[in-house]
C-alpha cells in the first residue's frame, strides 16, 4: 500500500529518471565535466581586465561586457531558484530537514548587504 508521503520520495525519483530519458540531460556527463563549469566560473564570472590601450571602443566592449555577466548570473539564479524553492515547502519536500536547511540558505542570502 502506497502512502501519500511515500509519493512525495517517489515523485521526484520517478520524474527525474523520466525527464533523463526524454532529454539529452545526462547528470553524470555534467558531474563529469566540472572541471569546465569550475573554469567557466572563474574565467568568465570576473571582471575583464581594461584593455592597455586607451581606445574608447575597447573600453566600452570591456564595460559591456561587464554588465552583461551579472545579468546573465541574475537569469542563471533565477532557473536555479525555480528549481530548489519547491524544495523549501514542507508539503513537497522530500524532509523536514531539507527544509529546514533550504529556509536557512534563503534567510542567509536575503541578509547579504549590497
Amino acid at each position: 500500500m502506497i502512502y501519500s508521503h511515500h509519493i512525495q520520495f517517489i515523485l521526484p525519483i520517478v520524474l527525474f529518471i523520466i525527464s533523463n530519458h526524454l532529454t539529452p540531460f545526462n547528470f553524470f556527463s555534467l558531474i563529469a565535466s566540472s572541471d569546465a563549469i569550475v573554469k567557466f566560473i572563474t574565467e568568465d564570472f570576473l571582471p575583464p581586465a581594461l584593455p592597455k590601450s586607451n581606445s574608447i571602443v575597447t573600453i566600452i566592449e570591456s564595460v559591456l561586457v561587464t554588465i552583461a555577466l551579472p545579468i546573465s548570473s541574475t537569469y542563471l539564479v533565477a532557473v536555479l531558484s525555480f528549481v530548489v524553492a519547491p524544495f523549501g515547502a514542507e508539503k513537497f519536500s522530500p524532509s523536514p530537514e531539507f527544509t529546514k536547511y533550504i529556509h536557512y540558505f534563503a534567510t542567509f542570502l536575503r541578509n547579504i548587504q549590497h
